[in-house]
């Protein structure tokens, strides 16, 4: 009699293992969960079905840009760039230096119509302060400062006297 009884708890503990080791999912890389799909209790999930997004922590930050195609044509790929995280003070904080990783072959339109091309740029850390306590949390806003080339101060004051200079005479 005790024999059965034993039997039966071993089953149900087999029964219960399997169903907590099917019950939990572990991810490969430490991170933070973003876009959860699922938000039911007992739900089912189909084979090859995306469950979860994981954004990794402790990474290199991927960050992506909207420059006016204006600019475009000095931006790229390589280029020294520091984002600046809305946040965080700047002045106090300081940004996250990085570089330009990628830049869509073609411009894009938002939502209000404004043109764009995408850029993306890749921090070298993903904490900011000086022993790396402020964490970047994916939505944060930030500002890239591409750095495209230096001017001296003298260019800045010569430019508008050579544009006149070049147009000068003309007629339409």
């Amino acid at each position: 009699m005790v024999e059965l009884e034993i039997a039966r708890e071993q089953e149900r503990l087999v029964k219960a293992t399997e169903q907590r080791s099917r019950a939990v999912i572990a991810s490969p890389i430490e991170g933070v969960v973003q876009n959860l799909s699922y938000h039911t209790i007992g739900g089912v999930v189909g084979p090859g079905d995306a469950i979860m997004q994981i954004v990794p922590s402790r990474e290199r930050l991927l960050i992506e840009a909207r420059v006016d195609p204006r600019d475009i044509g000095h931006v790229e790929v390589g280029q020294r760039a520091v984002a600046k995280v809305s946040t965080y003070d700047f002045v106090r904080y300081g940004g996250l230096e990085g570089r330009v990783v990628s830049i869509a072959a073609d411009a894009d339109t938002d939502r209000s119509g404004q043109h764009y091309f995408r850029v993306v740029v890749e921090t070298t850390d993903s904490t900011l302060g000086a022993d790396g306590t402020l964490p970047i949390i994916p939505g944060m806003q930030a500002t890239i400062d591409i750095h495209t080339g230096e001017k001296r101060v003298l260019d800045y004051l010569i430019q508008p006297v050579l544009k006149t200079r070049s147009e000068a005479f003309r007629e339409r």
